[in-house]
């Protein structure tokens, strides 16, 4: 009997760290805020799906909602068909190379989905604020101009959230499936963006261009000697790539452009006109969204000296038509470079 004092306070510690310790079982639901988004990675697949809460509402109502807590998990997926279908519907089209969640969310929640059970999965989320694009193409400027799952199957996951302080930021998520198998990507948060800046080349000869195979990216073969500087505004947001062919996502592809020379004499080029991006597909290989080409009226400023003493420079500007490829500002840092 002298133990029950022991025995008693024991037990009483037991049963409180088991009804303050969080359940697996916890509900979700009430924590979603309409303002977060949900970004959803399948293990062994590149697809990356992203969705404001707030714009799906029939994620609210998967049982996966109210088998899920933050932290804890795994759990196996009641309905996993009706779940995956959701989550496509919420996320739009797969083939969408762009994982930006437009607006600025409260948090974010990664949900991670594996038709075989999970063992040692960690989610980790990480956020960094941003500058805009247009801000990040001044600084570049300024150095270079310094320089002159089918059918019924088995579907486990697990959830992780982290709340967001920042307007725009890239918010990196890491998810460590096993030992040797991890999946990385960063959603990049913020309010639709439309000025930037770009490097601007007129084209010649395709024999000016390189493509590497192994970055996607296209380049040209020797630094120009004279390339254009564009302040651009797109029709729609530069930070979406879009797979789709419809008018509307081309209207979007669609920017307007000024240009001046880099050079000691800018005034000797001056241009406007139109640029677009290709949809971010991929034809024989090919990366389309790695092009971005312009149209543009160019004035090339050309001194006249007439006979005389003292000669008489007569100034003036003829229009030509050009065409070019519009790249972006780390490629002319490269030029000034080289």
């Amino acid at each position: 009997m002298k133990h029950a004092p022991c025995l008693g306070t024991a037990l009483y510690i037991v049963i409180l760290a088991a009804a303050l310790a969080p359940s697996v079982r916890a509900d979700i639901h009430p924590n979603l805020r309409d303002s977060d988004a949900v970004a959803v990675v399948e293990r062994g697949k590149d697809v990356l799906r992203v969705f404001s809460v707030e714009g799906c509402p029939a994620f609210r109502g998967l049982p996966l909602t109210r088998a899920l807590a933050a932290g804890m998990g795994p759990v196996l997926v009641d309905e996993p068909e009706r779940t995956l279908k959701t989550i496509e519907d919420c996320s739009g089209s797969s083939k969408d190379s762009s994982i930006r969640e437009l607006g600025s969310p409260t948090a974010l929640w990664v949900l991670i989905l594996s038709t075989e059970r999970l063992e040692k999965v960690q989610i980790k989320i990480e956020e960094a604020a941003r500058k805009t694009r247009f801000e990040n193409d001044l600084q570049t400027l300024l150095r270079i101009l310094m320089k002159g799952v089918k059918g019924e199957e088995p579907l486990w996951a697990a959830i992780e959230v982290r709340p967001l302080q920042f307007k725009r930021a890239n918010v990196a998520v890491t998810v460590v499936w096993t030992d040797v198998l991890k999946t990385n990507f960063t959603v990049v948060t913020g309010p639709s963006e439309h000025l930037y800046l770009s490097a601007d080349l007129p084209i010649d000869n395709v024999s000016m261009l390189k493509y590497d195979e192994s970055t996607g990216a296209v380049s040209t073969t020797s630094a120009p000697t004279k390339f254009y500087g564009g302040l651009n505004y797109s029709i729609g947001d530069i930070g979406l790539e879009k797979a789709s062919w419809t008018w509307k996502s081309l209207w979007n592809n669609l920017s307007v452009k000024v240009m001046m020379q880099i050079s000691s004499k800018p005034l000797d080029g001056l241009g406007a006109g139109l640029g677009f991006r290709f949809p971010a597909t991929n034809v024989w290989g090919f990366k389309l969204n790695a092009l971005s080409v312009f149209g543009a009226v160019i004035w090339l400023r050309e001194d006249v000296s007439s006979a005389g003493t003292p000669p008489v420079v007569d100034t003036h500007y003829k229009a030509k038509l050009r065409g070019g490829l519009s790249l972006n500002l780390d490629a002319a840092l490269g030029w000034i470079k080289g």
